[in-house]
């Protein structure tokens, strides 16, 4: 599916699917076609059809020819390519997507330059569509919008674990995939302007980042983007989701940023009187003015998601299938974790997954793959006239089934051969045909190699999802113990506060005594609790550290995998390149031998 909306480039509002304009500035939409598809990009990834395109990048389906994989390929503009700062900032998206691994999170499995030096991206490939496209024909229900809210809230937890924030979150860059049971598998994508906490910053001239009906107040005023930002953003998210509508009324976009500094949300209730109280609770928490009025982290935001979703349960609403999937969320009772988990055996995925719309011109219908690549294999032509020698040459582009293709063609010759010369055939015909079926045999053997990297490419991958998913959720339980631990030292400091408070005012010996054991006590207890943090901290950088070196091993075994399929495929085109000259020269002897 795709969505039936884009988004002007200019003021950002819903354009119709193949308008060329704006209806409201009357900006250009409709894009010139790409001379990109049908290329092969680092030897391996064949671009099959553009997909959409924004003010940055293009995006394109492809596919993987070692190991027969749709992928979805982003392409840096040309023209950006040459600025060091934007270049940066387009390989960062890699570099902080690698460094979160999140089901909920798209994954970037490669990255790299055309020989032109043109940047892109590859990333997983997913059928679905953005909630852009959902909140276009239908306002999600409670529990539907509640269940989309609560996987957003995972992967930013994740995110900021890893100190990552996204500084873009909105219904574009959240990709919505109908599971078999019919719920909704949610996916947060385009971290291209995400916020490395720990990185060197890329300032752009100072610029703010992010799109004006999604941004955070102190964000918008230049302050710093943290943690609450991203959920500030998650709640107009939430808001659009249950409400149809954004927390404001304006007339023009401009006046989005100075509503969200200046003026309070629009209650969702009074836009959708019988909208559940606990959902527009949830909601306004996280679009309070103040980052600290709003919850203290993503994993104190799923708790009250939870909470919210069991009244709305209680209330007597029925219950959606996204619900009553398997809950693939935050267990907060889980067990504590060990502080390390055993490396895999092997050092050295992605699973068929989605393209982000880059926003402004949305995706473009194209043929399905499985009828591009049949139309690739089965295609033969002619590159000469009829003889009475004629077998058709292989079409280029055959990829791994080249060998197959030649061996069919060689066999054809010779047949053709005989049937000229009968046992009589000249030397010099013979020699040729000898030498064409050697190469078909290299051909063979490449290929069988390159079967056998696919193979070693896929169990490397599949261990390290598997060791990366074992991971997440340590490190998921751990940081949700930390924040349980953070709200109980909050309410020990105010207790300890109000106790010296009722110390200082008592006039009885006896009862200042009193308050002071108990304020001893509640020293006593935050120390505890820090150690415990401190414990549970160290746990959490154990485990990061573990994935950090599982990712680096991961990535050096996959780039010697790949590296090894680059030669063998140059090897095969080389082959095919001979092969085809070679044929060219039989064709003329039995052409001049037939006369």
């Amino acid at each position: 599916m795709t969505d039936v909306f884009a988004r002007c480039p200019t003021c950002g509002d819903r354009v119709p699917d193949g308008a060329p304009r704006c209806p409201r500035d009357g900006a250009l939409v409709a894009e010139p076609w790409d001379p990109f598809a049908g290329r092969t990009l680092a030897g391996r990834y064949r671009l099959i059809a553009r997909l959409g395109a924004g003010g940055m990048s293009s995006v394109y389906l492809a596919r993987h020819v070692v190991i027969d994989r749709l992928a979805a390929v982003k392409l840096l503009r040309a023209e950006l390519c040459q600025d060091a700062q934007h270049r940066d900032r387009f390989l960062r998206e890699a570099r902080a997507v690698n460094r979160i691994q999140h089901e909920n999170i798209i994954e970037i499995t490669d990255f790299g330059e055309t020989p032109e030096g043109q940047a892109f991206l590859v990333m997983e490939y997913v059928p679905g569509e953005t909630l852009l496209g959902l909140l276009t024909r239908e306002r999600a229900t409670p529990l539907r919008a509640l269940d989309i809210a609560r996987q957003v809230a995972l992967a930013l937890g994740r995110a900021h674990q890893m100190n990552v924030i996204h500084r873009d979150l909105k219904p574009d860059n959240v990709l919505v995939v109908p599971r078999p049971d019919g719920s909704d598998h949610v996916k947060l994508v385009d971290f291209g302007i995400a916020k490395i906490l720990d990185a060197p910053a890329l300032t752009l001239n100072n610029r703010i980042f992010g799109t004006p009906g999604y941004i955070a107040p102190e964000y918008a005023l230049g302050g710093p983007a943290t943690p609450r930002t991203d959920l500030y953003s998650l709640g107009v998210v939430l808001y659009e989701l249950s409400t149809g509508r954004l927390p404001y009324d304006v007339r023009h976009q401009q006046e989005l940023l100075l509503k969200h500094v200046t003026e309070p949300p629009v209650p969702p209730r009074q836009r959708v009187p019988d909208l559940p109280e606990a959902l527009e609770r949830v909601i306004l928490k996280c679009l309070a003015k103040r980052p600290e009025e709003r919850h203290r982290d993503a994993f104190h935001l799923l708790e009250d998601l939870a909470r919210a979703r069991d009244a709305i349960q209680l209330e007597g609403a029925p219950l959606p299938a996204a619900a009553r999937a398997v809950d693939d969320g935050l267990h907060l009772d889980a067990p504590r974790v060990p502080k390390a988990l055993p490396e895999p055996a092997v050092r050295g995925h992605s699973a068929e997954g989605w393209v982000p719309p880059l926003g402004v011109h949305g995706p473009r219908s194209v043929p399905p793959p499985a009828k591009v690549d049949d139309a690739l294999a089965g295609a033969w032509i002619h590159e000469s006239e009829p003889t009475p020698t004629d077998v058709p040459l292989p079409s280029p582009g055959l990829g791994l089934k080249a060998a197959e293709a030649w061996t069919r063609h060689v066999q054809g010759l010779r047949g053709r051969a005989r049937n000229l010369f009968w046992a009589s055939a000249p030397e010099a015909v013979l020699d040729a045909l000898g030498a064409m079926e050697q190469r078909c045999r290299a051909m063979e053997d490449l290929v069988a190699g390159i079967g056998q990297q696919r193979a070693r490419t896929l169990a490397l991958e599949l261990r390290g999802r598997t060791f990366r998913t074992a991971i997440g959720v340590a490190m998921d339980t751990l940081a949700s113990d930390l924040s349980a631990r953070g709200r109980e030292r909050d309410a020990l400091l105010a207790s300890r506060e109000a106790l010296g408070a009722g110390r200082a005012e008592a006039r009885d010996e006896g009862r200042r005594d009193q308050l002071l054991w108990e304020q001893a006590a509640s020293e006593e207890l935050l120390r505890a609790l820090a150690r415990e943090c401190e414990d549970l901290e160290y746990q959490r950088g154990a485990l990061e550290a573990q994935l950090h070196r599982m990712s680096e091993a991961l990535e050096a075994d996959l780039g010697a995998l790949q590296a090894e399929s680059a030669r063998a495929l140059q090897a095969l085109e080389a082959h095919d390149a001979a092969l085809r000259e070679a044929s060219r020269g039989l064709y003329q002897a039995l052409v001049v031998a037939s006369r």
